[in-house]
């Protein structure tokens, strides 16, 4: 039997692991693995690096930003059962409003069959209730470049923001958008579904137009990339919900 600690270069890692060499690169930057130099200058990873890994994947598993994850590990943030709590309860939102969707699809479908044919109010109400929604995507990019690349292969037009914090009410944007959180955290909860969404640097997060939904967070800063020229803004970014018309 050899007891000997096996030490594996970043690649190898990222192969055992099931991640990139590029996410590998994210989380050193981020404070959540550091690893060790050969005599060379080379870096690998040993038992105590991969057992920080199991930890800060499992946890990102369950959905928990990376932020809050090296919070965690590093013993910032006592209360890992609160924390817990937080995303068992956004799943469970999830998971909600999953079901409902599924109870709007099955009730067209009965209608359906019965003979009816939608009109052009349902087909919008089953777009915007089962095709459109607020989407995230965790990991979506190491290097601002990478989500500058996505921004101007949509056609979309960059700006960097900082928003202050602010837990503000149900609205809507009259744009399509696309946000890369570069620093801090935006939760984001639908108000139909009630869905949350709890994005930490390097996600993505994508508006479509007219999703209803609301905002709060601690202040985060941004790379978005928005349908139409932001400095063409005539009104406010934030339209009341009495304020939709199609």
């Amino acid at each position: 039997m050899n007891d000997h600690p096996r030490f594996f270069s970043p690649a190898e890692t990222a192969r055992r692991l099931n991640v990139s060499t590029k996410a590998l690169r994210l989380y050193e930057t981020l404070g959540l693995v550091e690893p060790l130099r050969t005599h060379t200058g080379w870096r690998t990873y040993g038992p105590g690096q991969m057992a920080r890994l199991h930890q800060m994947l499992a946890l990102k598993s369950l959905g928990v930003p990376l932020k809050r994850i090296a919070e965690l590990l590093d013993d910032r943030l006592a209360d890992l059962d609160a924390i817990l709590r937080l995303q068992e309860a956004a799943f469970r939102s999830r998971i909600a409003g999953d079901r409902r969707r599924l109870e709007l699809l099955a009730s067209v479908r009965r209608r359906l069959a019965d003979g009816e044919t939608l009109s052009v109010d349902d087909l919008i109400h089953l777009t915007r209730d089962t095709v459109m929604g607020i989407s995230k995507t965790h990991d979506a990019f190491a290097i601002e470049g990478e989500a500058m690349a996505v921004i101007e292969a949509a056609g979309f037009h960059p700006l960097v923001v900082e928003i202050p914090p602010e837990t503000n009410e149900n609205h809507w944007h009259d744009f399509d958008s696309i946000i890369f959180i570069l620093e801090g955290e935006l939760v984001v909860i639908e108000a139909e579904s009630g869905e949350t969404l709890a994005c930490g640097p390097g996600s993505r997060i994508d508006f479509p137009r007219g999703i209803l939904h609301h905002e709060r967070h601690q202040g985060y800063r941004a790379l978005v990339g928005f349908s139409i020229d932001p400095t063409t803004f005539k009104g406010p970014m934030n339209m009341p919900p009495e304020a939709w018309a199609d």
